[in-house]
């Protein structure tokens, strides 16, 4: 429960916040839009970092109660940022880039 508080925590008050602000972003970039426009070389390091701290544990013997609520937290997180971008697209395909 631990982890899923922290997960839920993390979602809603920083991957929340910068799901918007990348929305915003991607709105203002004229169409086709680029890969490297999407995925900043400091965001592909992020993803490469927690990868290979996903790595780590498996590899490392951390034990399966701290594992266990790691993987919550984080899983949560990812959850409740994604969601935030689905309600971004729905606002903007109802309502227009104006009002995000």
């Amino acid at each position: 429960s631990i982890g899923l508080f922290l997960g839920i925590m993390k979602g809603r008050f920083v991957l929340a916040t910068r799901a918007r602000k990348e929305v915003c972003k991607l709105l203002q970039i004229p169409e086709p839009i680029h890969i490297k426009h999407v995925f900043s070389i400091r965001l592909l390091a992020i993803m490469a970092i927690m990868m290979s701290l996903g790595m780590a544990m498996t590899v490392g013997k951390l034990s399966y109660d701290i594992r266990a609520m790691i993987d919550v937290a984080v899983g949560s997180a990812l959850i409740q940022g994604a969601v935030q971008y689905f309600r971004s697209a729905v606002q903007v395909r109802l309502y227009g880039k104006e009002n995000l």
